[in-house]
């Protein structure tokens, strides 16, 4: 049983009379609060161990009290509770130093073990910090926290701990349960590794023996002075080595292994303490990318399904939005937008017709050209697909993108009649994009035309529809590359 004190705070009553309910026979001392501003007042009259608080409420937003909280309190640990899930939030959330996430509705069980997995977590860290002094490590263990991409953060870790402890080798390995294998993830310090070391079961060398005994294993002086590890150590030029495994909650989930060519600097029991607590620290790290990847495949699943509801509603749509997406991508790879802004231009082109959703069937089904009258009406699509989408948790620069992106540059569009740089960047791209996958798509009303002939009637309306410098410099991309796929599938989005 726990006596943590807990507040939560959510603008919901049933949540709140949940909270208590579930929380309080676990043995947690429960406090409840309606607002943030109510929530504050609590926290400064009282300690309180955990913070279970909502993300949207009236008046303070959840964020907002999870940054006042800590001002309050430094230690206090944060839990978020929310009904909308996105990418945006959790993001957020564990930037604020969020140690859970819980998403609505819940089932006792879930909120249950969010919040023992929270005071876990918090435990650990708190184990950690009391030997801070001794662990020049902990100085780039906020690194560790703000790497939410997995692969990225594996890179990290070698990288780092090779530069702080002037290791010659360093590899990370994740436990596969299904398998029992240990695989590679990353390395540093090899210059050929062979087939058969990508991969260990289980109890096979120095690694698998260290997963197995749930403990680190420290070799000193190679094979001459370790004969019990012959079979254990294949490498003659190994002076010292370390593996230690990744634990989180007593359960193992890798192994990290560093060694040194250098006699004379054997890796020693000083190394094993300092290397043991950072993998404590890489553990809540890769269960942070963990989390943040499975959101992120569930907010991709969200727009799947979006795309694929457009496409069923207009039958000559099918193919469209990535073909939009691909050519939107190209154009950001050429522009040498960073990763994280092509990812989100290739949403604003996939979903910039979502709004055809709310169109007539007529109006969509038609196999002739439309009539003014009818084009009047579809014109209203990109603010539809706002409205539809502002609710999922889209950035800003996503929505305005799309709402915009049948703006000309002479100022001659819809629906605001911006003009030039006033039109979003991603809004401009989509423009062109769009374009060349409608002329190159065959259509009832209109003759499908070649890339080249499509390119060539974009430069026809440089100045007028398009803006002028991404028209020069879709004449400069090589036609092979605007018919890669590459990074055009929302697959390609997820984790």
């Amino acid at each position: 049983m726990s006596n943590e004190r807990i507040l939560v705070v959510d603008d919901e009553k049933t949540i709140l009379e949940l909270g208590r309910r579930f929380l309080t026979s676990e043995g947690f001392d429960v406090e409840i609060a309606s607002q943030g501003m109510q929530a504050m007042k609590l926290l400064e009259q009282s300690p309180y161990e955990i913070l279970l608080t909502d993300i949207r409420m009236p008046g303070m937003s959840g964020l907002e009290l999870m940054k006042m909280a800590k001002s309050v309190r430094p230690e206090i640990i944060m839990v978020v509770i929310t009904g909308h899930g996105t990418i945006t939030t959790a993001i957020e959330s564990l930037k604020m130093g969020a140690m859970g996430f819980i998403l609505k509705p819940f089932t006792r069980q879930e909120l249950v073990s969010a919040i023992h997995n929270a005071l876990d977590k918090y435990r650990l860290r708190q184990e950690n910090i009391r030997m801070k002094s001794l662990m020049p490590l902990f100085q780039v263990s906020q690194q560790l926290m703000m790497q939410t991409d997995l692969p990225q953060l594996m890179n990290l870790v070698v990288e780092l701990i090779k530069k702080e402890l002037k290791v010659d080798r360093a590899s990370i390995m994740l436990l596969n349960e299904k398998s029992g294998e240990l695989i590679v993830k990353a390395t540093t310090g090899f210059e050929n590794l062979n087939e058969n070391k990508l991969k260990k079961l289980v109890g096979e060398g120095i690694a698998g023996l260290a997963v197995e005994k749930k403990a680190p294993i420290l070799v000193q002086g190679g094979v001459d002075e370790n004969p019990e590890l012959r079979n254990l150590l294949a490498d003659d030029q190994v002076a010292s080595g370390l593996s230690v495994p990744i634990m989180i909650r007593k359960k193992v989930i890798g192994v990290l292994n560093l060694s040194k060519f250098n006699r004379g600097q054997p890796l020693g029991e000083s190394d094993l303490g300092l290397i043991s607590i950072f993998c404590g620290q890489v553990a809540v790290a890769i269960e942070n990318a963990r989390l943040y990847r499975d959101i992120r495949n569930s907010y991709v699943r969200t727009l799947q399904a979006l795309v694929a509801a457009i496409e069923i509603k207009d039958q000559f749509s099918k193919g469209h939005s990535s073909g939009v997406a691909r050519y939107a991508a190209v154009i950001g790879k050429e522009l040498k937008l960073s990763k994280d802004r092509i990812q989100d231009l290739i949403i604003a082109a996939l979903l910039h017709d979502i709004g055809k959703i709310g169109s007539s069937d007529d109006i969509l089904k038609k196999g002739s050209r439309l009539s003014e009258a009818e084009f009047e009406l579809m014109k209203s699509h990109p603010g539809n697909a706002v409205k539809i989408l502002e609710t999922i948790g889209l950035s800003q620069e996503i929505l305005s993108s799309i709402l915009h992106h049948h703006e000309w540059w002479d100022g001659s569009g819809y629906p605001k009649g911006l003009s030039g740089e006033e039109i979003p960047l991603f809004s401009r791209i989509i423009a062109i994009a769009d374009t060349i996958d409608a002329m190159t798509t065959p259509r009832p009303y209109q003759q499908k035309v070649t890339l080249a002939e499509a390119r060539e009637e974009i430069r026809r309306y440089k100045e007028k529809q398009f803006d002028p410098t991404l028209v020069d410099l879709l004449t400069t991309i090589d036609e092979k590359s605007l018919l890669s796929p590459e990074l055009s599938d929302l697959d390609a989005l997820s984790g």
